[in-house]
Formats: structure tokens, sequence, C-alpha cells
């Protein structure tokens, strides 16, 4: 069981499709916990977690590749100095996807 304090947001929404959520301002976080949550799924999706770039470029820091059901809660802890982050949804098979930020400051 993951217990987690802090504010909260949302990378991705019960997504089913291919693309990018919204971006999330993460400048002034000290660590950061990104968490899918995953329903329904079969064959899977790639999700991607992505940080800008001072040029507008995005670039991976974090990959979930989902292939079955498995757990419903995955973590994972990003390490790095970050100003912005986004999910995105590529190779997307099946299943519901859920991405929440967890930022501590």
């Amino acid at each position: 069981k993951i217990m987690a304090e802090g504010p909260f947001n949302t990378l991705l929404d019960h997504v089913v499709a291919n693309g990018s959520g919204p971006v999330q301002d993460v400048f002034t976080s000290k660590h950061i916990l990104v968490f899918l949550t995953k329903a329904d799924v079969t064959s899977g999706a790639t999700i991607i977690i992505e940080t800008q770039a001072p040029d507008g470029t995005w670039h991976p820091v974090g990959y979930f590749h989902v292939i079955n059901a498995g757990d419903a809660h995955t973590p994972i802890a990003l390490c790095g100095a970050f100003s912005k982050l986004r999910a995105t949804v590529t190779e997307y098979q099946d299943g519901t996807y859920t991405v929440t930020l967890l930022q501590k400051y």
C-alpha cells in the first residue's frame, strides 16, 4: 500500500486512446512521484512521462509499459530538475489509464 500526502494533479484522466494530457508546472517540486491506475487491460499501452526542455521540445523521463491487468496502481519516482511534466499514451491497444502526479515541496 502506497501512502502519500501533498498536492495531487492529474496528468491523464480515464484515457482510452493515444495522446497527451495537460501540462503541469512542477518547477518548485523537490520530490515527484507519478502513479498509474489502469483498468480493463488485456493488451495494454505505453504511458510516457515527459518533461519540456527550454526550447519547447518534450523528452521522456519515465515509462509505464502496460502489457496486462496486473497491479492496479504502479508508482514511478522521478529524479531531476523539471519545470513542466505531461503524460502521453502511445501504442494504445485497450484499457483505461489515469496518471496522477504527487509533488512534495
